[in-house]
């Protein structure tokens, strides 16, 4: 008998209440909960409601409470808040006065100065010339020609003589200057795509149950890789349409979308000899991807594209950048300009003012920020692996630095190459993020941990402000 109930049981999904309780007969589970997808009985799912309630009053409406009476006594109490930043503000004022008060007293020496050492260069002046004309009259020593160039020298003297002066220069447009200015503390809340998650609600949300890696084609297309690019899929966020472009060659990397080109370029291995050719794939007519002919003669590591640039990363850790318009090599830098001669370049990113390069050091990896010149900006150390994406975020006030299948270390480095924690990013379990105009794309994992579950294998589109 005892045999029997056991295997009922195993063949059976119990109600996960009843599992806990000894003096009760188990009930199957029949009503399962969105949220933490077990299933209970119908005379549970009601106990399992109110124990969620419960928890809704004890801990989401107590710290509601809390932060009611923190923001009241904030209220009361916000001129003591500001009286520290206040006094910052009137010390300011005494030295700003007392900077101009110098800084005029500096200008009346200079312009004395200035003045006298030029009424001296013009008396020297009239002083060689009239030893010059003393001497031609004594010595009889002098033509046409001479009377000529004498009269110009006086005639040049007079007129530095009648427009003797020193202008004074005043910026008295100090609107324009920022001499002072008041910042908002920053929060764990207000960095970047955090701040974006918690403030803003998606402008756009589709459901794409598509494995493949995901690409942003325009505002409207998305792409998914399959294949090792031998199959593009194509969603179109508005119809909910997809369509499929396949290749026959051998499997790619190293892909990337150039929008200027509306096309995929991506990398092929040739066994012999063991070299990369550089391949067009383009979404317009999903004809057959065409090799680019660029004059390259050594071994392609990486590429990557931006507006009408194609930047190509070598194995010799040389770098080049190409026009796409016309294909031809604009720039080449090579080492030690690129990296030393014991450092390794893992990633390179490009965006309108900025390279970002991830560069592998002998005391650990460095995300380096360098000008249109290729020089060092600054660094910072970072964890690199082999998922790592760098991504320049929209309006170029950053780069993300997103690890697929490790979201723990997401975080963002600014332009003034502070990083920033990506906090509650990390905790939704993001699976993709890619940019696009001033969009910002994010598809989560299929057990995205938000609390609804709403969000798991779902793709939402963001408005970058």
């Amino acid at each position: 008998m005892a045999t029997t109930a056991a295997n009922a049981s195993s063949s059976t999904s119990i109600c996960t209440i009843c599992q806990t309780l000894a003096d009760e007969k188990p009930k199957p589970g029949i009503l399962p909960c969105l949220g933490c997808q077990q299933l209970f009985c119908y005379q549970h799912i009601g106990q399992h409601r109110q124990n969620l309630a419960d928890q809704l009053d004890t801990v989401v409406i107590n710290e509601r409470n809390n932060l009611f009476e923190n923001i009241s006594k904030l209220e009361e109490n916000c001129d003591q808040y500001v009286e520290q930043q206040l006094k910052e503000i009137n010390d300011w004022e005494l030295k700003s006065f007392e900077i101009i008060k110098e800084t005029a007293e500096n200008a009346r020496l200079t312009l004395h100065a200035m003045a006298l050492n030029e009424c001296v260069g013009l008396r020297e002046r009239f002083t060689r010339l009239t030893t010059e004309l003393t001497n031609k009259q004594q010595t009889d020593n002098y033509f046409e020609q001479d009377i000529q160039v004498l009269k110009h020298k006086f005639q040049q003297l007079k007129h530095d003589i009648e427009s003797f002066g020193l202008k004074v220069h005043i910026n008295s447009d100090l609107k324009s200057i920022e001499l002072i200015s008041i910042k908002k503390k920053p929060s764990a809340s207000d960095s970047f795509i955090d701040h974006l998650l918690l403030t803003q609600t998606p402008i756009k949300y589709i459901n794409a149950r598509n494995s493949g890696k995901i690409y942003a084609v325009n505002e409207n297309l998305l792409a998914f890789e399959h294949r090792d690019a031998r199959d593009i899929d194509l969603y179109d966020t508005v119809d909910l349409s997809m369509k499929t472009m396949s290749r026959t060659d051998d499997g790619g990397f190293n892909l990337c979308y150039s929008t200027y080109l509306q096309s995929f370029l991506y990398l092929i291995q040739s066994r012999r000899p063991e070299w990369y050719h550089l391949y067009q794939w383009s979404i317009i007519g999903h004809g057959e991807p065409k090799k680019m002919e660029l004059n390259i003669s050594e071994k392609i590591y990486q590429i990557t594209c931006y507006e009408t640039n194609l930047l190509v990363l070598f194995y010799s850790f040389t770098i080049e950048k190409w026009k796409l318009n016309s294909l031809k090599l604009d720039t080449r830098w090579r080492k030690p300009m690129t990296c030393e001669q014991d450092e390794s370049i893992k990633m390179i990113r490009m965006n309108s003012l900025y390279y970002a390069l991830v560069v592998e050091k002998p005391d650990g990896c460095y995300f380096e920020l360098r000008n249109n010149s290729m020089s060092i900006i600054g660094s910072v150390k970072i964890i690199y692996d082999y998922y790592l994406e760098l991504i320049s975020l929209p309006n170029e006030i950053g780069w993300l630095l997103f690890y697929h299948y490790n979201t723990r270390n997401t975080y963002i480095i600014d332009n003034q190459l502070n990083k920033h924690e990506q906090k509650f990013m990390e905790a939704l379990q993001v699976k993709d993020i890619v940019t696009q105009g001033k969009y910002m794309i994010i598809r989560y994992d299929k057990q995205a941990n938000d609390i609804s579950k709403t969000k798991k294998d779902c793709i939402e589109y963001y408005q970058w402000h």
